[in-house]
């Protein structure tokens, strides 16, 4: 069976990731996955880009022989989109529109 896990590496001091992949290697996991909620990090400002943490993060893994699974961030969209472009938040079942900061908070069919 292969076996993975999820791992955020936005939510952790980055010199703890090195440690976080041996363990995985450890544990025999052969997969991590991740990226689905780091939007903000990759985009903090529309249009300015930052992959830097993340390749370091794939880098640290590969070097424990672990596969990646890069994620799309669409579950939580930046503030700023949010802000600039409010009908990406979910609706509700009574049509209310979610506030930001909720997790899995994007509408995946954006309702006008």
């Amino acid at each position: 069976m292969n076996i993975g896990a999820y791992y955020y590496p936005e939510a952790w001091p980055a010199d703890q990731w090195a440690r976080d992949m041996a363990n995985m290697k450890k544990l025999g996991l052969e997969f991590v996955h991740m990226g689905e909620f780091a939007w903000a990090f990759m985009e903090p400002t529309e249009g300015q880009f930052d992959f830097v943490w993340l390749d370091r993060a794939v880098e640290l893994a590969a070097a424990q022989g672990l596969k990646v699974v890069l994620c799309t961030p669409t579950p939580t969209p930046p503030i700023w989109l949010t802000e600039k472009s409010p009908e990406v938040l979910m609706l509700d079942a009574a049509g209310r529109r979610q506030q930001h900061g909720t997790r899995q908070h994007a509408c995946w069919s954006v309702a006008k």
